[in-house]
């Protein structure tokens, strides 16, 4: 069972319509697109892949990762969420849980040019102001269950970079 499915599976049993690799723009497809009569969600599985021109830099490579996929997808639903299995501990950027400083906006986008180019780290500069990350979903694959982060919780995750 794919990590999207299990995923699915429990928004379901919390009360929403799933749809998986659900376009929500006409160009982006969501990995879990989820919606009910309060709110809608977007969750974007995270499997800890790394090309391998960057496993020397998986963890900053990572962080970029969280940046783009943050700035895609949560200015369009009213929570976004990264999952990830539950082996996994992915480095989450600072500037993804709070109100960024101008420095922290050009140190963003200094990190994504490094890894995904100009394009990139210019759309950080510009969406990254409105662009949260409500929690990380850790799913436990054998037992087809989710766990949710939020706030404090996230803490032990949280990697604050500069130069």
């Amino acid at each position: 069972m794919t990590l999207q499915r299990i995923v699915g599976s429990w928004l379901k049993e919390n009360g929403f319509q799933v749809y998986l690799e659900h376009t929500v723009d006409g160009i982006h497809y969501a990995d879990v697109y989820a919606i009910n009569d309060a709110k809608d969600v977007i969750v974007e599985v995270e499997t800890g892949y790394v090309p391998p021109m960057f496993i020397g830099e998986a963890e900053t490579y990572m962080l970029a990762r969280s940046i783009v996929k943050t700035i895609k997808y949560a200015p369009l639903a009213d929570e976004f969420y990264i999952a990830t299995p539950s082996y996994i501990r992915l480095p989450i950027p600072h500037v993804l849980l709070t109100t960024p400083s101008d420095e922290d906006l050009v140190l963003a986008s200094l990190l994504v040019k490094r890894f995904f180019g100009e394009r990139w780290a210019d759309e950080t500069l510009r969406r990254l102001r409105d662009s949260r990350l409500d929690g990380v979903l850790l799913v436990e694959v054998a037992r087809r269950s989710v766990s949710v982060l939020k706030g404090d919780e996230l803490r032990p995750y949280l990697v604050v970079y500069g130069p």
